[in-house]
């Protein structure tokens, strides 16, 4: 989050929204970023992050993934997830 006169500035992806910082909550930075390339543990298969949401129960983000070309129905968790290692 940044902050813009007033306001807080919190990116989505490509998108940026205004908030006024009464109905902002900080957490901690998602350990992945929509549009990100990721290997998924279980089946060591590359994906790209589309969609970044927030557990209320758990209190940490949760991720959506597409695989192939298609949307995956299985969320993951920043533990199932990893970053690529080299180009």
């Amino acid at each position: 989050m940044e902050g813009e006169g007033d306001w807080t500035v919190i990116a989505y992806g490509e998108q940026r929204f205004r908030v006024h910082p009464s109905l902002a909550i900080p957490v901690a930075v998602p350990a992945f970023r929509v549009g990100q390339t990721v290997l998924v543990r279980r089946h060591q298969r590359a994906a790209r992050i589309v969609e970044v949401q927030w557990h209320y129960l758990r209190k940490r983000p949760f991720y959506r993934v597409e695989a192939a070309g298609r949307r995956v129905k299985t969320r993951y968790w920043a533990e199932d997830l990893e970053a690529p290692v080299g180009p």
